[in-house]
């Protein structure tokens, strides 16, 4: 697993490289992973995929992204360290 502070907030993240994929993440990872030159429409559909599941899995990180200055950059600074920790190639996502 992967354990991320962001926002004051503790996160315990599943590995993104593994079996035990949360089946709200597959899509999003298999298309990342699948499409390395993606369309932006396909970034737009991981971003909203992780961005739900933050809302659904994490909503104490989901409340603090809404009341943050930056939430799309939090977003996706939290994404990409938790693929990095996950061994999951960062650019995929």
């Amino acid at each position: 697993d992967v354990h991320l502070d962001v926002l004051g907030v503790k996160l315990d993240l599943p590995n993104l490289n593994s079996s035990n994929l949360p089946i709200e993440l597959v899509q999003a990872v298999f298309l990342a992973k699948s499409k390395p030159l993606r369309s932006e429409a396909d970034d737009a559909h991981i971003t909203s995929v992780f961005l739900a599941y933050f809302e659904a899995m994490q909503p104490n990180f989901w409340n603090a992204l809404r009341t943050s200055d930056n939430p799309l950059a939090y977003l996706a600074a939290t994404v990409q360290t938790w693929a990095e920790q996950s061994e999951l190639d960062p650019k995929a996502l």
